[in-house]
């Protein structure tokens, strides 16, 4: 995971593995590195073995149907059909993963059935037919959408060990390049050295997504949990005893970004950190982008301003949030901060402008 952030960072895509285009080791693919195929849960050297054989010797796979055929009786069994699919090797084939997630046994089943029609000599309709009109008897892939973009993440982390067409934590990478002094590769121990990056401890804060929680009971009866918690890099152990644990509980979910404060504990044999704070990153992020953000309303002058004072004030106190309010007074060219700063999500814009009218209300970015 390290290398392909690294290759990222310069510019080079990952590209998924390719039953016709790829291989078994990482490959160049243009001005991309193709993900191998021996890689994939599942999908051994024999695998790809087979397949590199087939395809050299009878061309490239036409489509699912034509890898099924083909592969029958060599390695095209239930699961490595299923780990090509969710590792994005058959995309190359024009039909969205959860298609070809429903339809694979059904033409599983009509090739084991033409098969053993042919062993046994038995001659069917479809033997009398042109290439054209048997297509027409081809088994319909199902008209749904593909799978929702954390499914497709999560099916491509089980198969390949990490996230190729992108990660959970995107949408928070800039955040947490700001927000955070510490990543998992600073719990690693190196080689050489036998020290890791992180001072056994020292306070840091690392963000990431829960992967796992275990939860443990103490010699106390007391809750605590152990979790795996997974950056761009890899994943951190923390540890969240009872304390931390009932206050925090609610975000101790899988699959949850979070921001955490802690102490690393530090040695030869593991590193962890030992948590005292936790924050929902969705949370988090949101409010600072609240914070760059600038409510503004319009008064004529001060008069107007001091007299309606007391209902602009109820009113900002009905949603307040973490974007600063001002007021400005058009003829004293002068600016007032008001409290509370005001939630902008929650509908104060709209409000504001059937109080004081549409030109009288400005959200907008901080200069």
């Amino acid at each position: 995971a390290t290398y392909i952030e690294a290759v990222k960072c310069m510019g080079i895509k990952i590209l998924s593995p390719d039953i016709n285009e790829g291989y078994g080791k990482f490959t160049v693919a243009g001005d991309a590195i193709r993900y191998g195929m021996s890689a994939i849960k599942s999908v051994g050297d024999s695998v790809v073995d087979a397949v590199l054989e087939e395809r050299e010797s009878n061309g490239k796979f036409k489509d699912l149907r034509d890898y099924i055929d083909r592969m029958s009786g060599k390695e095209a069994n239930k699961r490595t059909i299923e780990s090509f699919i969710m590792a994005g090797a058959f995309d190359c084939f024009g039909k969205n993963r959860r298609q070809m997630m429903m339809a694979y046994p059904e033409i599983t089943g009509a090739v084991t059935n033409e098969k053993k029609k042919n062993a046994s000599g038995q001659m069917s309709l479809l033997d009398f037919m042109g290439e054209e009109e048997k297509e027409a008897f081809d088994v319909e892939y199902p008209d749904v959408p593909e799978f929702s973009e954390d499914i497709i993440l999560s099916g491509e982390k089980q198969m390949l060990g990490l996230y190729i067409s992108g990660h959970p934590l995107d949408g928070v990478r800039d955040y947490l390049s700001k927000n955070t002094d510490i990543t998992s590769v600073d719990f690693e121990i190196e080689e050489e050295t036998q020290t890791a990056n992180a001072v056994d401890g020292r306070s840091y804060t690392y963000g990431g997504m829960i992967e796992s929680v275990q939860k443990r009971i103490t010699r106390k009866g007391e809750n605590m949990a152990i979790l795996r918690v997974e950056d761009f890099y890899g994943t951190v152990e923390v540890l969240v005893f009872p304390k931390a644990f009932e206050k925090y509980r609610d975000l101790l979910e899988e699959n949850t970004p979070v921001i955490i404060k802690g102490r690393a504990q530090v040695s030869e044999a593991e590193s962890k950190i030992l948590l005292s704070e936790m924050y929902s990153m969705n949370e988090m992020v949101e409010k600072e982008k609240a914070r760059a953000m600038q409510l503004w309303i319009l008064f004529d002058n001060k008069e107007s301003f001091e007299k309606g004072r007391d209902d602009l004030a109820m009113l900002l106190g009905e949603h307040k949030g973490n974007t600063p309010v001002y007021v400005q007074l058009k003829e004293e060219k002068k600016a007032v901060r008001m409290m509370p700063n005001a939630d902008i999500g929650s509908g104060v814009e709209e409000a504001l402008k059937l109080s004081y009218g549409k030109d009288r209300v400005l959200v907008r970015e901080t200069k």
